[in-house]
């Protein structure tokens, strides 16, 4: 359990996800919780009917949740349906460049959000870093504005001195009591404490919210992570992100001529914590994912002929003959580039390919 488990714990446990990219899914460890939050309220003396008044009062609760975010999609759909087009205008035609259609629904639907909250210019140093009121016997993610991760665990790895604006969001109209922090970061950088911009990959309410009251708050569609853009966009990515321009939704006033900080937008703090490696070239996305799919479809064609014909050691041969040749190619490759460091590279072991031996 501790070698096989514990060793990615990142993608299934939960207080190790939040800064991990995973478009808002959910594991079975839900279920498992479920399955406590019943055994809380239940013991060895419990009868049917108590069991059954457990399963109802979690039910209910449930309901209280779907309600809440009906009420949330229907104040923002009707009177103003097109928020994104009619205050962020700038940011939508962008938006609407880059997004394929389900996720700039997603994004649009963060930005019409925005206005059932308001906001507070804070200090996080005074700020209480973690809600003490959650309800025990609750999914995190099924509370309503449920801040997903502490202000001072996200600001971990952080140099903390450039940080230029600390804002706490919240609810208006009383849907919900529970207060988002965002920060922002002098390099254009912003975190939330619902962390939606890291594990969704979409700009989250919050920052919005914000974006209406800071000219600090920048957007440039690069905070959205390259993977959701179009397959269009992607083979021309570089030439696009360039002529994408920093964004704001307020203007500077005609007679401010300074700034109390300076916002040089790299977003270098963002990347920190995704992980990413932005700088890879990424152009290479979608023809290395076609390359795949047509050379994997290849060797299993050709592994069915070889078994057919019973050929497969010829196959088999083959394909050893390609990796000692390819292994031998990269290895010289590596010399040419860099005699100090050859063992940065792992050779194929000859060992591992005599492994390969006669299918009958």
């Amino acid at each position: 359990m501790t070698r096989a488990l514990y060793a990615n714990r990142i993608s299934w446990a939960k207080a190790f996800a939040p800064f991990q990219f995973n478009a808002g899914i959910q594991s079975t460890q839900s279920v498992e919780s479920f399955n406590s939050i019943i055994k809380k309220s239940l013991n060895n003396a419990s009868s049917l009917c108590d069991i059954e008044e457990a399963i109802d009062k979690r039910h209910e609760e449930e309901i209280r949740y779907c309600k809440l975010t009906d009420i949330k999609s229907l104040h923002t759909t009707i009177g103003l349906p097109h928020l994104s087009s009619q205050f962020f205008s700038s940011i939508d035609r962008v938006i609407v460049e880059f997004l394929p259609p389900l996720i700039l629904s997603m994004q649009r639907f963060q930005i019409s959000q925005a206005f059932t909250y308001e906001g507070q210019l804070t200090s996080y140093l005074s700020e209480d870093l973690c809600s003490n009121n959650t309800i025990e016997d609750n999914f995190i993610e099924d509370v309503v504005d449920e801040p997903q991760t502490t202000l001072k665990a996200l600001l971990i790895d952080m140099d903390t001195l450039k940080i230029v604006e600390t804002w706490k969001i919240c609810r208006v109209g009383g849907l919900s009591h529970k207060d988002n922090l965002v920060v922002l970061f002098d390099d254009g950088t912003h975190l939330c404490t619902c962390v939606e911009t890291i594990t969704k990959g979409i700009v989250c309410q919050h920052f919005w919210r914000v974006m209406l009251y800071s000219n600090m708050a920048k957007f440039h569609i690069s905070i959205i992570p390259i993977r959701l853009y179009k397959d269009e966009i992607l083979i021309k990515l570089d030439e696009a992100l360039e002529k994408s321009p920093v964004l704001t939704a307020i203007e500077l006033p005609t007679n401010n001529t300074t700034l109390p900080h300076e916002v040089n937008f790299t977003l270098q703090g963002l990347r920190h914590i995704q992980q990413s490696g932005y700088k890879e070239n990424v152009q290479q996305i979608v023809p290395q994912r076609n390359r795949f799919g047509v050379a994997f479809s290849t060797a299993k064609i050709a592994i069915n002929v070889a078994l057919e014909t019973k050929s497969d050691n010829e196959l088999v041969q083959l394909l050893k003959d390609f990796i000692s040749s390819k292994k031998n190619c990269n290895s010289s490759v590596r010399n040419n580039e860099n005699n100090q460091d050859n063992n940065e590279i792992v050779p194929l072991q000859q060992c591992l390919i005599d492994e390969v031996t006669d299918p009958h």
